[in-house]
């Protein structure tokens, strides 16, 4: 980690959805901050909410990335969505490209919002030095594109990527995704979630302390999929999920709990919502 005690003098945040726009809020109370977005419509929004907003779609040429608004800021967030589900293969080949023209405009920090599903194939509790399986496609993506963003450290540069779990909160009310759903695999499994609260959290504290390397976000819940679950459905008055039975060996197979000590330690954090499950409570 290294750590500095200058501020950063302004942000960039590149790709602003559910979690980049209360992100951009947040850090707008201390930092200057400017988002993209790759629709005009969606910019007007963006500045009738306060927000500084620029067009740009990624990919772009090398050259107009570099000129864009959004490259000559201190320090550039990277919260983009992979894509993976609707077929795209081109997300480390983005992340590359803006990596070089961070790097071309001396960019201070750059910050990967990544995701936990770099862990598919490990089992037991898994921390940010867990050697990877990298036993699928996507979690070979994710670990190629992270690894720009790390190399990006130097004496004088942090790059960092920030793992999140999966994201509740706000508009994602976990009930709602799976109601009603039947015979569903991995109940067993145990939940590796984040609050959007907390997630945005982590992240101000890495750029308030100039932080490299890779942080886990994800809260302290781990109770089973199943128990989770059926739980949230429950509280709303929805149709439980059913899970299909599996064999001790199927459970054990997917039972990974990931570890979220280093941010407590390093960057001090406290979650805000470290138990979900009361939290699903007071929805």
């Amino acid at each position: 980690m290294h750590t500095n005690t200058t501020p950063p003098i302004s942000i960039a945040i590149l790709g602003c959805g559910w979690l980049g726009t209360p992100l951009a809020k947040t850090l707008q109370a201390r930092y200057s901050v400017i988002v993209s977005t790759t629709r005009a419509e969606q910019q007007q929004q963006l500045i009738t909410q306060g927000l500084s907003a620029t067009l740009l779609s990624i990919p772009c040429p090398q050259r107009r990335l570099r000129l864009s608004p959004i490259m000559q800021q201190s320090v550039l967030i990277i919260a983009l969505p992979p894509k993976f589900r609707s077929g795209q293969r081109d997300y480390v080949d983005h992340i590359k490209s803006i990596v070089a023209a961070a790097k071309h405009n001396n960019i201070s920090q750059l910050i990967l919002i990544s995701s936990t599903a770099v862990y598919e194939g490990l089992t037991g509790k898994v921390t940010e030095q867990s050697l990877l399986s990298l036993a699928s496609d996507k979690a070979k993506m994710i670990a190629q594109a992270e690894q720009y963003v790390l190399a990006y450290t130097d004496d004088n540069h942090q790059g960092c990527v920030i793992r999140l779990g999966g994201l509740v909160g706000e508009k994602r009310y976990p009930g709602y995704f799976l109601a009603g759903k039947q015979q569903l695999l991995n109940g067993g499994a145990p939940v590796n979630l984040i609050h959007q609260v907390d997630a945005i959290g982590i992240i101000q504290a890495v750029v308030n302390q100039q932080s490299s390397g890779i942080f886990n976000g994800v809260c302290d819940t781990h109770i089973s999929k199943q128990q989770f679950y059926q739980q949230a459905c429950l509280l709303k008055g929805l149709v439980s999920p059913t899970f299909a039975p599996l064999t001790f060996e199927q459970n054990a197979a997917n039972a990974k709990i990931i570890d979220n000590q280093k941010v407590q330690q390093v960057l001090t954090y406290q979650f805000r919502y470290p138990d979900l499950v009361t939290w699903l409570t007071s929805y």
